[in-house]
């Protein structure tokens, strides 16, 4: 989809004021999604390790640091679609 977009802009601006225009939103999709994947890794790690009685509590399957960078995954979400609705021109 990045690619229809792309062209979209850079049917009506220049090819370098349409990265300029996408490059903002996309690095900031880029970052959450790359948090959200080693999150994800973290919790199903430890998912399996609770499912194969290993020494880990319930309590412990998200911890401390993987619950922060959720927080900070949700609010690059946020912050990508601020960005996106009143900083990317509409095509």
């Amino acid at each position: 989809t990045i690619g229809s977009i792309y062209q979209g802009f850079a049917k009506t601006y220049s090819t370098a004021d349409a990265t300029i225009l996408i490059l903002p939103h996309g690095l900031i999709e880029l970052i959450w999604l790359i948090l959200l994947t080693v999150c994800s890794y973290n919790i199903s790690n430890s998912l399996f390790s609770f499912l194969k009685n290993q020494d880990i509590q319930p309590n412990q399957i998200i911890s401390k640091t993987t619950f922060k960078r959720l927080t900070i995954a949700c609010l690059l979400i946020v912050v990508g679609a601020i960005v996106e609705v009143y900083f990317t021109i509409p095509i």
